[in-house]
């Protein structure tokens, strides 16, 4: 009986190996583990990727290295820097090539990103993360310009009230101004053809956005929980040709939306699905009263 038992254990570990073999063949995947930085990585074919920050309550500074153990560190996965205390500067390694739209959100004291010149898909200026080549705004941290105390007060913010995005720029990412709750303006350039999904997520002293002539889509929750008082009215392009679903959630001081369509236009555009879902003002996801949609003569 013994030796029956012995022979199916045998059996199954030999399955085992040959799985780990085959998958092996496609993807090896190391547990994740932590270095002294506090990010917590895994290893997917020969290459590092970020999965987590342990440290969040007691660093100001953290650094994504080149390298971890000889291989390059190429990712940085969705919320593995992210709702971090005390957080004040990211730097950014040369070989990083991804960034998850999540990953580094939410970091309320961060104050810049900094880029090692030799990456060749991200770079800084000024504090602000973009891709290379400019065409895209990737992450503004929700702290510049802001001083606070050690006991997180604002002293100053008026600095961080504002912010002009480089012309040239084409794409504003998604969740590139998350939670930036002190900026009451964000310039946007006539370059900007795409604002994708929660992209002004709860930028809730937001005073309005002008919008560029030549815009072609705005995500879905691109503008939710934008709640100012003083956000009363909003003009859509003519040239936009999509807006997402819950565009404007929570936008409750909206009185007017100018859409630089026909009726009939929007109606079938809503139809078609280009237009999505209540793209217009709720509260909570439910209809509201109060606001006043303008078409074109």
């Amino acid at each position: 009986m013994i030796k029956k038992r012995l022979f199916v254990v045998l059996i199954i570990l030999a399955a085992l190996s040959v799985t780990i073999v085959a998958a092996g063949c496609e993807e090896i995947v190391f547990p994740i583990s932590y270095g002294k930085t506090g990010l917590g990585y895994v290893v997917r074919n020969g290459e590092v990727h970020i999965e987590d920050y342990s440290d969040s309550t007691v660093r100001d500074t953290v650094t994504v290295p080149d390298e971890i153990d000889g291989m390059p560190v190429t990712v940085i996965s969705d919320f593995s820097i992210a709702n971090a205390e005390t957080l004040k500067t990211i730097y950014i390694g040369k070989n990083v090539r991804e960034i998850g739209a999540w990953a580094m959100t939410n970091n309320q004291r961060l104050q810049a990103f900094e880029v090692d010149e030799e990456n060749e898909y991200f770079t800084s200026v000024d504090g602000v993360l973009y891709t290379k080549d400019l065409k895209t705004i990737v992450a503004y941290p929700p702290c510049k310009g802001v001083e606070k105390d050690s006991s997180n007060r604002v002293i100053s913010s008026e600095a961080g009230e504002s912010y002009t995005i480089l012309d040239g720029v084409e794409t504003i990412r998604s969740k590139a101004f998350y939670k930036c709750g002190y900026l009451k303006e964000v310039v946007i350039p006539d370059s900007v053809k795409y604002i994708e999904e929660k992209a002004f997520h709860y930028c809730s002293s937001i005073e309005g956005f002008l919008l560029p002539d030549g815009l072609l889509e705005i995500g879905k929750d691109a503008f939710a929980y934008c709640w100012s008082d003083a956000f009363t009215e909003l003009n859509i392009p003519a040239s936009v040709q999509k807006v997402g679903e819950y565009a404007m959630y929570n936008t409750n001081a909206i009185t007017k939306i100018y859409v630089n369509k026909s009726a009939d236009e929007l109606e079938k555009l809503e139809e078609s699905g280009d237009w999505g879902k209540k793209w217009y003002p709720t509260n909570n996801g439910r209809e509201r009263d109060g606001y006043e949609i303008v078409y074109a003569a």
